[in-house]
């Protein structure tokens, strides 16, 4: 079969993945997951999985569904999901398709540590370090921005700058940089 177009309807909205060149030979070697993929989507339409239903599934698609079925519950969840996943790239992949997330499919592609994922615990835990990482990036510039500010109103406070040169030094305007100095009168 070649330019099937895969497509799935969730939450009475239809999505397109994208087009495959689907195989004989990809359907033998993972006939377990399009199988459960197939039953999933077509034959439980869309209605809910229940926690019985996803304890059927016997390929990746079962952390699949039990992903969603918990998203769905608690917009908020961590996958927490112990399971070894047997297809990692397909299943990143997928979710990052059906959730628009790039996310999912950038662990695969930004493995510096070379820690394979396994389990949707690891997922969690490589999302978790992109955040604390993102998060300390952050703070660093703002750590920054705020000691520039500072140091332009000591330098306003000591009359070495007006409040016009120290706000063009800081790329702000004026008045944002008499909020952001926490100055109140002008010098």
């Amino acid at each position: 079969m070649r330019g099937i177009i895969t497509a799935f309807r969730q939450g009475g909205k239809e999505h397109v993945l994208a087009e495959k060149d689907i195989t004989e030979k990809l359907l033998e070697d993972y006939g377990d997951v399009f199988s459960d993929i197939v039953n999933g989507f077509i034959f439980y339409g869309n209605s809910w999985l229940t926690d019985e239903q996803i304890s059927m599934f016997k390929s990746d698609f079962r952390i699949v569904a039990d992903f969603f079925s918990k998203k769905r519950r608690d917009p908020d969840y961590i996958p927490d999901n112990p399971t070894e996943i047997l297809h990692v790239d397909e299943v990143l992949k997928f979710i990052s398709a059906v959730t628009k997330d790039r996310r999912y499919e950038a662990i695969i592609e930004d493995d510096s540590e070379n820690k394979e994922v396994r389990t949707m615990c690891d997922v969690a835990e490589r999302l978790e370090q992109r955040g604390i990482a993102k998060g300390i990036t952050q703070g660093i510039t703002q750590g920054e921005r705020l000691g520039v500010i500072k140091t332009l109103k000591e330098l306003v406070t000591d009359k070495i700058l007006t409040v016009s040169d120290a706000a063009k030094r800081a790329g702000m305007s004026v008045s944002d940089f008499k909020t952001a100095a926490g100055i109140v009168a002008d010098r």
